[in-house]
């Protein structure tokens, strides 16, 4: 029945316990609407994704979390919701709190929808991306979709009739006190008001238990509190790896003396070789090259791979193609969201790109998209780099790759970016560093001739010897596959139209992902950076496999040092990597110590030696990649004093980098 004033109460008591009364009300029915939210969530997954078998279990716990989740709101509505009953009209405070949990509702179904369709929850990420990107990347990924809306908002219209009715509902005294103890749950049991990640095997147990709105509101509270400036726990160790740094001004300074790894590797070749960099998107170890755990589906990468260098447990520097450009070609540090997000900031640097200009070669960069995303554009202008291909100067011979549902499309496929290559004119002489980044395998996972490569999928699980039942989970992302397999044909077409150039015998390929793909369930908190690493050429004088760890960071040193070393390229004595060289071990080792950013605004994952540490819990790596937690409290605390000496010096990078005598280092 509705509740009446009370005469026997002073007046403003009165209308606190009326508005009490509505406020007990609301809030039933804010609690209800997110337990329907969490079951649209539950039954979104089951009928998209291929996930953990434990999910029931999982979501069962994450009901937990989900209550002291509510303990916060319901207590932050309380205080302001108890001032305005007192002096305001009571239908206008009612109104208020109804608009509050409505607006609430929508950004939490717009968090769910993200997460089931990227199965990695939005957190502070996406401050690092300007507006333009994120409705780029959300137009062209259809993640957040009026469609997909329709399912959440019939619980929204369920909401909305609770709200209404519960508040009308004369309740019990006893309820004020329940809704009391309710509101000061998250005070009482403060550790589930957040899932730790160290507590589960993996990141998608983690984001499957994590409630998506506190998850977001967590990251986001976190990164303006912080605003940059990180508070470490009072560990802190001397150096880095084997890295002498030489001037504290210049925090990752050091004498330049990485080791000529290569050499050996290669006959002789005429002069300089060109370098031809592909970095292939969300090109994943998981569904590439031998021990696949996936299975492969990259069939002429594996063949590329047996007839060349192949690195099987190599790894990105970052969980997104944000990173890929600064690592792979200077090996620089991040700053706070990554180096490229620095923008006209980015402090003055070297790069191989620059340097080999320096040296006589031709620099390019080829790429189906638009260059300036992620001021990957600004970062190579930076370079001085001679020519920049991107979408808006393709010409009107090439078809773009399809649109999704909203019209959009991220530009040009890998076929019709070599095809674009192989008609641009070439410098007449002189070595060449080319440089390509693929834009294929990024949602919304659409090619031209796609049902062709559909086929090839079906074919290859055949080959593969896939069960039936697999195949079934398997083709939950057959658009994913089919993409990965398009990029797979595109390649192999690359290297055979340029095995009839003249300058073919006088090259060096260079083929990596920038990340792993994450629309496929993750294994392990390393697999979002376990990419492949093939080094193809026809002057190699043998194949070689390593297990040995080593990363993006690594593979300017190592090419630079190469070149130096039987070409004559002048490089600074001095240098600032990060990375230290490529690790030609053939069994499973890591000697390096260094960071992944896994987002922008993320970086909380860190190698060192045969330890992993990831959100404050440290795993030992083993064979394929495969960690296991470490118990042992002193690795623990040594690893996290590394980690923090590392973003100490990340942190004083970004003012001042290297001196300008390197800088401006002419040959």
């Amino acid at each position: 029945m509705l509740m009446k004033a009370h005469e026997r109460y002073p007046y403003f008591l009165n209308k606190i316990i009326v508005g009490l009364n509505s406020f007990i009300g609301m809030m039933l029915g804010m609690m209800i609407l997110f337990m329907l939210l969490r079951a649209g969530e539950y039954v979104a997954l089951r009928m998209l994704h291929d996930i953990t078998p434990n999910t029931v279990r999982l979501q069962a716990g994450a009901l937990l979390y989900d209550l002291v989740f509510f303990s916060r709101l319901a207590w932050w509505m309380m205080i302001p919701a108890l001032i305005g009953y007192a002096l305001l009209d009571i239908r206008v405070v009612n109104f208020m709190l109804l608009l509050a949990i409505l607006l609430g509702g929508l950004i939490y179904i717009a968090l769910i929808q993200y997460f089931t369709q990227a199965l990695v929850p939005l957190g502070a990420d996406l401050f690092g991306y300007s507006r333009e990107e994120i409705e780029q990347t959300v137009g062209a990924s259809g993640v957040v979709s009026l469609l997909g809306f329709i399912p959440y908002l019939l619980f929204m219209v369920v909401a909305v009739y609770l709200l209404f009715f519960l508040r009308k509902y004369d309740y019990p005294r006893v309820m004020f006190f329940v809704l009391l103890a309710v509101c000061v749950l998250h005070f009482i049991f403060p550790q589930y008001e957040q899932p730790e990640s160290k507590k589960f095997n993996t990141d998608m147990e983690y984001y499957l238990v994590s409630n998506k709105l506190a998850y977001f509101s967590n990251s986001a509270a976190a990164y303006f509190d912080h605003d940059g400036h990180r508070v470490f726990d009072g560990f802190y160790y001397d150096d880095l790896a084997s890295t002498q740094y030489t001037d504290p001004k210049y925090p990752f300074l050091h004498i330049d003396s990485t080791p000529d790894v290569l050499g050996n590797y290669f006959d002789r070749f005429d002069g300089p070789p060109n370098l031809v960099f592909i970095i292939v998107e969300s090109l994943g170890k998981a569904y590439s090259g031998k021990n696949a755990y996936l299975g492969s589906f990259t069939p002429f990468l594996d063949s590329l791979a047996g007839h060349g260098l192949y690195w099987e447990n190599f790894l990105s520097n970052g969980g997104r193609t944000f990173a890929v450009l600064p690592s792979m070609f200077a090996s620089l540090p991040f700053g706070k969201q990554g180096f490229l997000e620095l923008g006209e900031k980015m402090p003055p640097h070297q790069s191989m790109i620059r340097l080999l200009k320096a040296n006589g070669y031709h620099t390019a960069f080829y790429h189906g998209g638009q260059a300036k995303f992620d001021n990957m554009k600004l970062f190579l202008q930076r370079q001085d780099i001679d020519f920049i291909q991107e979408e808006d100067n393709f010409g009107g011979n090439y078809s773009k790759m399809p649109a999704n549902e909203g019209g959009f499309t991220w530009g040009y496929g890998d076929l019709e970016l070599f095809k674009r290559y192989f008609e641009l004119k070439k410098p007449a002489s002189g070595p060449r560093l080319e440089i390509f980044l693929t834009v294929s395998n990024h949602s919304p996972f659409k090619v031209n001739n796609q049902s062709r490569y559909q086929a090839m999928f079906e074919q290859r699980m055949v080959t593969l010897g896939i069960s039936e039942a697999r195949k079934n989970e398997c083709r939950k992302y057959r658009e994913m596959y089919s993409c990965i397999m398009y990029s797979d044909d595109a390649i192999r077409q690359f290297i055979n139209d340029y095995s009839k150039r003249p300058d073919f015998k006088n090259t060096i390929f260079i083929i990596t992902g920038d990340h792993r793909m994450p629309e496929i369930p993750i294994a392990t908190k390393i697999d979002r950076f376990h990419v492949p690493l093939i080094v193809y050429s026809p002057k190699l004088n043998r194949t070689a496999t390593f297990s040995s760890v080593s990363t993006h960071m690594d593979i300017t040193p190592t090419f630079l040092a190469f070149l130096k070393h039987h070409y004559g390229v002048k490089i600074p004595e001095y240098a600032a990597w990060v990375g230290n060289g490529i690790d030609t071990a053939h069994l499973l080792r890591n000697t390096h110590s260094v960071a992944m950013m896994r987002n922008k605004n993320q970086m909380v994952d860190y190698i060192d030696y045969g330890n992993f540490l990831s959100e404050e819990q440290v795993y030992i790596i083993e064979n394929e990649m495969n960690i296991d937690i470490n118990n042992n409290q002193q690795v623990l605390n040594t690893v996290k004093a590394k980690f923090n000496t590392f973003k100490t010096r990340n942190e004083k990078s970004v003012m001042s980098l290297l001196p300008d005598s390197i800088v401006n280092f002419k040959p």
